[in-house]
């Protein structure tokens, strides 16, 4: 009887690994196919939203033009030429250090950028 408890017990052991395993595999899938960001506002640390983005973005400007081009059905008005032309006076931030347009990203990090501009990007 001990014999069959413990095969018992194992088999769904075995079936729930072979679902993190799954998993495991699908999120590192994810991760290689994905940049995921978390753009922020100044005001508000939380009035943002997760984007992800082409992990071909190396940097801030590029994550911004991605995604703004990903929201291209809704009208930006020059948004992203704004935030380009104006980058050295802008205060943006990763992961709460000021940072320039040409800084790198990484999965994961915090970009706060000016309320005015994450307004325009997430409410447009």
């Amino acid at each position: 009887e001990e014999i069959l408890e413990t095969s018992s017990r194992e088999a769904p052991k075995g079936r729930i690994a072979s679902y993190i395993e799954a998993l495991s595999t699908s999120r590192e899938s994810i991760v290689e196919n994905n940049l995921f960001v978390f753009l922020s506002s100044t005001e508000s640390a939380l009035d943002g939203r997760i984007v992800s983005i082409d992990p071909s973005a190396l940097n801030v400007a590029d994550v911004l033009k991605q995604y703004s081009e990903k929201e291209t059905s809704m009208q930006k008005g020059g948004i992203l030429e704004d935030i380009l032309s104006n980058g050295d006076t802008l205060e943006i931030y990763r992961n709460g250090v000021s940072i320039s347009l040409d800084e790198e990203v990484s999965n994961g990090d915090v970009l706060t950028l000016p309320s005015v501009i994450i307004d325009k990007l997430l409410n447009s």
